[in-house]
């Protein structure tokens, strides 16, 4: 009786193994890429410490946003006084406008509405930072580069951020 059920019981297991396999063989590991990104409440603006140095400075956005939105709540937030962060730049000189970005993985093209003399190297840096921060937080390229051009005609870089490597 024992025999005869171990025998059922292995022709059984034998039909349904037949029966249920698919033909698809066993592969290696599959590497997916990069982990998600852009999923963050927040956006990173960059603005200048004490020391007139770039310090990042977290604002919570509820998503992600684009470099676009970053760039015009930059110029719109022109410091954090509780952190004793400020701009290079003066936000009222921008007049309400925004500033324009054209994006792709290796390049970020942004028109500022902003004069040479309005702006500075530093203040440059802040925007350039600030995109770039952005556009990597969104999953894109990390080696891209930022070209800014001013109201004066001046066209600045390709340039990087000196603070994030």
């Amino acid at each position: 009786m024992i025999r005869r059920s171990a025998v059922l019981l292995g022709t059984f297991g034998l039909l349904m193994a037949t029966l249920t396999a698919c033909g698809v063989e066993p592969s290696g590991v599959l590497h997916g890429g990069e982990a998600p990104t852009g999923v963050s409440p927040t956006t990173t603006l960059y603005y200048l410490g004490d020391q007139g140095n770039l310090v990042p400075d977290v604002r919570r956005t509820e998503r992600l946003g684009t470099v676009t939105d970053a760039l015009a709540l930059l110029m719109r937030s022109s410091q954090n006084t509780e952190r004793g962060l400020h701009s290079a730049f003066n936000t009222r000189s921008a007049d309400g406008h925004s500033p324009q970005v054209t994006e792709s993985d290796e390049l970020i093209t942004v028109v500022l509405p902003l004069a040479s003399y309005e702006i500075g190297s530093l203040g440059v840096d802040q925007f350039v930072c600030t995109a770039l921060g952005v556009h990597r937080q969104a999953g894109r390229p990390a080696d891209a580069k930022v070209v800014v051009t001013l109201t004066t005609g001046e066209r600045l870089g390709p340039r990087t951020c000196p603070v994030l490597r």
